[in-house]
């Protein structure tokens, strides 16, 4: 897959990304009325986004120069780091937390400090696994194994202003005697969610998997993995206590008010259908009877699709999370451009809205941008010049209507903001010093990386 890449400026070192220069014609349809509300009148115009270099994560030896964005959990009030070597103790790793705003390290806690926390001293500490910031509190998984072959779990809820553990909880470990049918092994998986309000979800999954990779290129050789148990639990923040437990459900995804995830089936485990529930209950709130993935998401919004660079499934389109209603068909995947390329994190509803691209049936020309953003019912239409040629690689809608996208043609095919609200902008592309490959991101801030560096950026 072609990586995108943002833009350093080399006046001030200040990062621009743009919506104009790049060919992009946005004009809202005649006769149309916007569903934001219209902007009010201002002494002083809108202005693209400009975002400034606060801290590269590797110079700082925070990570590693091999180091993923797997490593890290970027919210507007914490970059959370897991995998920091100790300074002292060289078999130890450390999370860190850091002041996204400054750079500067708020605490850290070590492998031995999080499972003392956890329960957990008599096994070694081992794997990262997805973090989580969220109610004030951040969420660290807990791996590791024992001398009697067993892999215990569990998170530890640290506090996110001082690192000082909240609470843990250990999750139930299952360790059958020998192997399953067809000579699978039991496989244990944990997964911090997130959390909706204050209440924090994780998943389990247990199931014989086929642990003999060797095969996988070798038609028919693979096992589909044979399903155990699943559950989703959800827990207060401030303490760990249980609130609800859904069994059978395999949480994947949080929106505002709501979990989204799948039922499993019995041989085919992840393959299940996509259902809805209540984050602060664990009720239903809607369900399907068919097979498909979520993409990108928001708080109100997801996009659904049958696979990720394959044909179009039935039900592929974009929903309002809370009333499962769908409001926008796909077109071919390669036209719609919502494919996503975020390889690095685990799909988190951090925008502030989905964005989709459809041209009209049968033709490949000309586009329409469409934005649902959230706390708005119905989405935002924009026509484009019958010329351009966009791509959606990265998930990002600001609070206050800008969208990253990707021009195709012309000079300037790097990621640019597109002002959706009143149009493109005229001002040039500011000359790059630099180029590099967006990674993570929330409302105020973004990090980039190239190979040797991982740099976080603050929006002025």
């Amino acid at each position: 897959m072609r990586k995108s890449t943002i833009k350093a400026a080399s006046a001030c070192g200040v990062l621009l990304l743009l919506g104009s220069g790049c060919g992009v014609n946005l004009s809202r349809s005649e006769g149309e009325e916007s569903a934001s509300a219209s902007p009010t009148e201002s002494a002083e115009p809108r202005t693209w986004p400009e975002y400034e270099p606060v801290i590269d994560l590797v110079k700082s030896k925070l990570v590693r120069k091999n180091g993923s964005a797997e490593q890290v959990y970027l919210d507007d009030s914490l970059l959370l780091v897991q995998g920091v070597p100790d300074r002292k103790v060289t078999y130890l790793n450390n999370v860190v937390g850091i002041d996204p705003a400054t750079g500067k390290e708020q605490w850290r806690s070590s492998d031995l400090d999080l499972r003392k926390a956890a329960g957990l001293t008599d096994c070694l500490y081992y794997g990262q696994n997805r973090t989580y910031v969220g109610s004030g509190a951040a969420f660290v998984p807990i791996m590791c194994s024992d001398d009697r072959g067993r892999t215990p779990q569990g998170v530890v809820a640290l506090d996110s202003s001082s690192g000082a553990p909240k609470w843990s909880a250990s999750v139930l470990h299952w360790t059958p005697k020998g192997t399953g049918p067809g000579g699978r092994t039991a496989s244990n998986r944990f997964d911090i969610v997130g959390t909706v309000g204050d209440t924090m979800v994780y998943s389990v999954h247990q199931a014989w998997s086929d642990s003999d990779l060797s095969t996988l290129n070798e038609p028919g050789s693979y096992k589909a993995p044979i399903l155990h148990h699943a559950e989703t639990v959800g827990v207060d923040t401030a303490t760990g206590k249980v609130r609800w437990r859904k069994d059978g459900f395999i949480g994947t995804h949080v929106s505002r008010d709501h979990v989204i995830g799948t039922r499993p089936t019995k041989n085919e485990t992840r393959a299940g259908t996509i259902d809805v529930i209540d984050g602060a209950t664990g009720e239903d709130t809607w369900k399907t009877s068919w097979k498909s993935n979520v993409g990108t998401i928001s708080k109100d919004w997801m996009i659904v699709e049958l696979g990720q660079g394959g044909d179009l499934g039935p039900h592929d389109g974009v929903y309002e999370i809370a009333t499962g209603k769908r409001v926008s068909e796909l077109e071919d995947p390669g036209i719609s451009g919502t494919h996503d390329s975020w390889e690095q994190e685990y799909s988190v509803a951090k925008s502030a809205g989905v964005t989709w691209l459809l041209a009209e049936k049968g033709k490949f020309e000309p586009w329409t941008l469409f934005v649902a953003k959230d706390g708005v019912r119905e989405p935002i239409r924009y026509d484009m010049a019958t010329s351009t040629m966009l791509s959606i690689d990265y998930p990002l809608v600001l609070e206050d209507d800008y969208s990253l996208v990707e021009p195709l043609m012309g000079e300037n095919d790097d990621q640019n903001f597109v002002d959706y609200l009143e149009g493109p902008m005229d001002s040039p592309i500011t000359p790059a010093v630099g180029e590099s490959d967006l990674l993570t991101f929330s409302q105020k801030y973004i990090i980039s990386g190239q190979p040797g560096s991982m740099v976080l950026h603050k929006r002025r």
